[in-house]
């Protein structure tokens, strides 16, 4: 929960086969599905911050995608991955998001490793900046 009483967490429906989960964002009495990166997949909620953005994981039963750390800012969801620069891209794979504060600045974790990554919202998009290993 965060400063304005916004709450996050994740939904699930034990009527609906494996992975039935989904982040929400509960704010001002409205409960918001945040979706999913692909269809079939799932959503964990990890973080919230002031600013109502969420962080946490996608995750996805096949394994060529695995678990993918993510955002939700400006009411879209967003794979972490997607902002990083090419070269930082391909070094590493970001697997969960789980902290975000009012900097933009993410924690993330990759296979045993953490890194910071330092983003900005310059309107409706989002960029990640900084990335510190």
């Amino acid at each position: 929960m965060n400063n304005s009483g916004q709450i996050t967490g994740d939904l699930l429906d034990p009527f609906v086969g494996i992975p039935a989960s989904h982040a929400f964002l509960y704010s001002d009495g409205q409960m918001q599905d945040l979706g999913v990166l692909r269809p079939g997949e799932a959503t964990f909620a990890e973080a919230i911050n002031n600013f109502g953005e969420v962080v946490g994981r996608n995750f996805s039963q096949d394994p060529s995608r695995g678990s993918i750390a993510f955002v939700y800012s400006n009411g879209k969801l967003i794979d972490l991955n997607s902002l990083l620069s090419h070269r930082d891209a391909s070094r590493v794979k970001l697997l969960e998001a789980v902290a975000i504060n009012n900097n933009g600045q993410i924690l993330v974790s990759s296979g045993g490793h953490s890194y910071v990554l330092t983003c900005h919202m310059p309107g409706q998009s989002k960029q990640c900046t900084r990335f510190i290993p």
